[in-house]
Formats: structure tokens, C-alpha cells, sequence
């Protein structure tokens, strides 16, 4: 069975028996050379002639089959023993009458030895028959395979899919809550991956994991949302500055997950601590020379807001910017308001005022000029005066408004230097110093 052919072949039993007595069988690595060199060695060891070279037992046989089966890689120190002078049988002389007994006995004990190779040939066919099943079993358990995939899949499903015979599995549990209860989730080896029955598959399957209710810590000081979270089960805590318009500086904004979310102790929460309202800063633009609509444009679009509009009359046309509350290319808040005035064109009527200003004591300036400028265009220039005496100078001023705002300045030939401003009531001839400035040069 192991070379597909028996190792004696002949037109009568009778015939094969004398082979078998006479002849050695042909070496079965020479009929099949894939036959194992230890399984050959076996085979031929079984079929020697000499009783005395053959396994004295059956055990002794089983023994090599044994390591064999462990080791198929294995030798034997059996070599097949050739009877160089082997039996054979002599026709017997029919002429000599007196000895017809025994010649008769002679072809009686002939037989024995036929007898014996017949039961050696089936004990031979037994061990073959045991070696081609263990060999058949083995072939299929060393025989190499594609890994299936099992990712996604239950025990049950599994089962149900594959023969749980052909693998074997080595299964781990992992809580979590991202993949459904009960589906591998990871396997070792990879799907498609070269693997025999012996391998091992590793596979991970979900378990629900434990939920916990994330605390509300909003408005709450950033110590003691920290105590409140870990006191609830979490400990990855991380801390994300924001800005908020209605939460105080230093007080929890939010949590991420938000608060009575079901989640995980291990499940990672940010937790949003406010830095206050955000100040943006934007600059104040320049919108003297333009009508109404253009200057609330322009102040819009630089995120101010557009406050109130008063009419005055000035040389400038009528309805365009003649001043604004707050100096062009100035640095504020988003949202500070920005005033303006227009021009009613020119009026018929004007007011004048005098208005006595003292002179500075202090001034590291020996001599300058007063100069004083309406917030609807006036304006008054002095001629060079002494500050040396701290003297009282007096000016008239004319406005063509009954209310105005008037400032001051000191100057030399290079700079002007603010030095107090004004607000000039000229229906009922008086004014009123507002602002004080300490912009001048002092003396030392």
C-alpha cells in the first residue's frame, strides 16, 4: 500500500511463497521515492527472512512506529539482510524407490516455511495499513491553511460557521463599549495568514464595560472640578483654556463628554476652563471728509459701533464729517462707540467769548504761542508769549455753535503741547476747564 504495488507478484499463491522464500522484495524508496527514509527502514525491517532479524515483537515494531509518528524526519539502524544463499528447492529423484518416506517428509517440512511468510506478509499488511492511517491523519493536521477572518464574528457564529475541530483558540476578554457585547474584536494571526491545525488563534471578544455618570462640575472652580471627576471614577482629566462671554475667569465651562453622559472610567475628559470675555482690539479709522454713510461704513466694518450724529455748522459741505469722538488710528476695544459730527453747512450767525487762560509757571519754555482750536473748526492763534511771569493771557474766540468744546495748547516752533480743554457755554458767556493736561515741558 505504501508503493501501490505488493512486493510479490505471480500467476499461483504456491508461486509466491517460493518468491517470498527465494526472492528479496525491491526496496520501496526505489518503487516510490517519497516514502520516508524511517518509514521504509520500518517497513523493510518487518519483512527480513530471518526470524531473528525481524521485530521480535509487536510491541518493538509499535515502539519505531511511535517515534515515527513524533519525529517523521527519523532513521533506523535497519538494513534489509540478503541471503546470499538462500533456500531452494531440489526436485526430488523419483528413480530411488527406497526412500519415497522421505522425500515425503522433506516436502511436509517445506510448507512451515511458506506458512510463516504468509503470517509475516499479513502482519507486514497490518503495519502498513496502521502506518498509511497515521501518516493520512498526520498529512491532514501539519497541512497548511489560510486564516479565516473572525474579526466582527460571536463564539456562537463561529461555531456555526467553521468546524471548531480544525482550530484551535486561545480567547481573552476586553471590556469596552465601542464594539457590541460578545464580537471578536482582534485576532492573532491576521486574517489570511498561513496557519496548521496546531496553531493556536488568538482572539480578544467584548465585554460591557462598566459606565459611570459624568458629574456636572460646570461653574465650578477648576481644584474643585477636578475632586468632583476623580471622586466619580475618572482620572485622564485634561484642562482646555476658552474664552466665554458668561462664565467667570477660572470656573469650568463645559465637560467633554457633557455632563450626564453614560461613559467608561478609562474614557479620557476634557474639561473647559473659562479665561473671560475675549477682548479684540481694532483701529479707530479716519472718517473726517466723508458724508454720513460712508463714515458708518467705515466704523462698522472695523467691529466698532456707529453712536450718535450731531449736526454743526462749518465751512466744510454740508453733511460731511467735520470731527469724531475718538482720534483716528487710535487702538480700542471691538465694540467701544465712535461719535461724529457733520458739517449744517455755513450759518449767519456766530458767538465770540472771551476767554482768559493762565499762563503756565512751571514751563521749561521761556516764550510760545497759545493755541486754541474749536471742536467745530474755530481756531485762535497768540502771538509769542512770556511764561517766565506765569501771567494771565486773555483771547476772544467765535463759534458759530452756542456750545462748543475748546482746547488749548502750548507750542514752540517745533511741537504743541496740550494743556487744558474747555467746555464753552457762549449763549450764556461762560465756560467751564474740563481736562487739565501735563503734556508741556517743565522746568527742573
Amino acid at each position: 500500500m505504501l508503493s501501490g504495488s505488493l512486493p510479490f507478484e505471480a500467476e499461483s499463491a504456491v508461486i509466491v511463497a517460493m518468491m517470498q522464500l527465494q526472492n528479496d522484495p525491491r526496496p520501496l524508496r526505489e518503487i516510490n521515492p517519497t516514502i520516508p527514509l524511517g518509514l521504509a527502514q520500518i517497513t523493510m525491517n518487518a519483512m527480513q527472512k530471518d526470524v531473528l532479524r525481524r521485530y521480535q515483537s509487536a510491541a518493538e515494531m509499535l515502539c519505531d512506529l511511535e517515534a515515527f509518528r513524533r519525529d517523521p524526519s527519523a532513521t533506523f539502524e535497519h538494513n534489509y539482510y540478503i541471503d546470499d544463499a538462500p533456500t531452494r528447492f531440489v526436485p526430488t529423484n523419483n528413480t530411488n524407490e527406497e526412500k519415497p518416506e522421505k522425500a515425503t517428509k522433506t516436502q511436509t517440512r517445506s510448507w512451515v516455511p511458506i506458512a510463516t511468510g504468509v503470517m509475516v506478509g499479513v502482519a507486514i499488511l497490518v503495519a502498513v495499513i496502521l502506518v498509511i492511517t497515521f501518516m493520512n491523519k498526520f498529512n491532514k493536521s501539519s497541512q497548511a491553511k489560510e486564516c479565516p477572518n473572525f474579526v466582527g464574528l460571536t463564539v456562537n457564529e463561529i461555531k456555526e460557521q467553521y468546524n471548531p475541530e480544525e482550530y484551535t483558540f486561545e480567547i481573552k476578554y476586553e471590556e469596552t463599549d465601542t464594539y457590541p457585547v460578545g464580537e471578536v474584536i482582534r485576532q492573532n494571526p491576521n486574517p489570511g495568514t498561513s496557519i496548521k491545525k496546531r496553531n493556536a488563534i488568538k482572539l480578544t471578544i467584548a465585554t460591557e464595560a462598566e459606565l459611570i455618570k459624568v458629574p456636572d462640575v460646570s461653574n465650578d472652580t477648576e481644584s474643585l472640578a477636578k475632586q468632583t471627576l476623580k471622586s466619580a471614577g475618572f482620572s485622564e482629566i485634561i484642562i482646555e483654556p476658552i474664552y466665554d462671554d458668561v462664565v467667570n475667569e477660572g470656573k469650568v465651562v463645559k465637560t467633554s463628554p457633557l455632563a450626564g453622559s453614560q461613559i467608561s472610567a478609562d474614557e479620557t475628559i476634557t474639561m473647559y476652563i473659562s479665561k473671560g470675555k475675549e477682548i479684540l482690539y481694532t483701529i479707530v479709522p479716519d472718517v473726517n471728509g466723508y458724508d454720513e454713510e460712508s463714515a458708518k461704513a467705515m466704523i462698522e466694518s472695523k467691529k466698532l459701533k456707529f453712536g450718535t450724529v450731531t449736526e454743526s455748522p462749518s465751512s466744510k459741505p454740508k453733511g460731511y464729517v467735520i470731527s469724531q469722538s475718538i482720534e483716528e488710528g487710535t487702538k480700542v476695544a471691538e465694540g467701544s462707540t465712535v461719535n461724529i459730527v457733520i458739517s449744517s453747512g455755513l450759518s449767519t450767525t456766530s458767538y465770540s467769548m472771551n476767554i482768559s487762560i493762565d499762563l503756565p509757571e512751571d514751563c521749561s519754555l521761556s516764550s510760545g504761542m497759545l493755541i486754541a482750536k474749536l471742536s467745530s473748526g474755530g481756531e485762535y492763534e497768540s502771538p509769542m508769549l512770556s511764561f517766565e511771569d506765569g501771567q494771565t493771557y486773555s483771547f476772544t474766540i467765535t463759534s458759530e455753535n452756542v456750545k462748543d468744546t475748546l482746547t488749548i495748547k502750548i507750542a514752540d516752533e517745533n511741537y504743541e503741547y496740550d494743556y487744558k480743554k474747555l467746555a464753552v457755554n457762549f449763549s450764556k458767556q461762560t465756560y467751564e476747564i474740563t481736562t487739565n493736561y501735563d503734556d508741556y515741558p517743565k522746568a527742573q
